[in-house]
């Protein structure tokens, strides 16, 4: 994400701001991050349209867009196999240690 928001703040300096904004405003209206995103990047691609930059760059955010999602659902298939794949792990209790949460508590 970082190098993305690094990308657009060189090329879209102005359009980068207003939509790091509306992202702002929408993650604490929605607490949604992946609603978030795609409002602001929706806003981007239409202020970069409306400024009247060239349209190789209106696909830019759409090309980048869903290499995000690849990436948390690669993420979360790694973190996945990574627990189930640790000698502590229990799929009895979940919590990755081996110690049962009544065990725990006495």
């Amino acid at each position: 994400m970082a190098t993305i928001l690094g990308v657009f703040g060189m090329l879209f300096p102005l359009e980068t701001i207003l939509a790091l904004c509306t992202l702002v405003l929408s993650l604490v209206l929605s607490h949604n991050w992946d609603l978030s995103c795609a409002a602001a990047f929706i806003l981007l691609v239409g202020l970069i349209w409306a400024t009247g930059q060239p349209p190789r760059r209106l696909l830019y955010p759409f090309f980048l867009l869903p290499t995000i999602g690849v990436r948390k659902a690669m993420e979360s298939r790694y973190a996945h196999h990574a627990a189930a794949e640790h000698p502590l792990y229990n799929p009895l209790t979940g919590n990755g240690n081996g110690v049962r949460d009544e065990e725990r508590s006495s």
